[in-house]
């Protein structure tokens, strides 16, 4: 994901199934916040700041990266130079996760 103007992006992973129509941010799978690189589990609410990113917005021209590995155990990172990927430090359970962004204006 290319942030091109703001920064109002959430990025990551939903179940298959998951309706997100209609919302304003992510409730269900797991995301990053571009504004501030926090992250949010299934519950929708912040697990704070992922371990080896920085605690910023990211700038229009900035990319976020994201790689989700279902087995052997379910991983999803994120990178902010598409190299260094740093694991979120949750159990992420088995589904059937396809990449999910939401685009919104604050």
């Amino acid at each position: 994901v290319v942030v091109v103007r703001g920064s109002d992006i959430m990025a990551g992973i939903a179940p298959a199934d998951a309706d997100i129509s209609g919302q304003v941010y992510i409730k269900v799978g797991h995301c990053i916040y571009a504004r501030n690189l926090t992250w949010y589990g299934e519950s929708g609410k912040s697990n704070g700041i992922v371990d080896g990113l920085p605690s910023r917005c990211l700038m229009p021209g900035e990319l976020i990266c994201l790689r989700y590995i279902p087995k052997p155990r379910p991983e999803l990172a994120f990178s902010l130079d598409g190299k260094t990927f740093t694991p979120v430090p949750a159990e992420l359970k088995h589904s059937n996760y396809v990449p999910c962004v939401c685009l919104f204006d604050s």
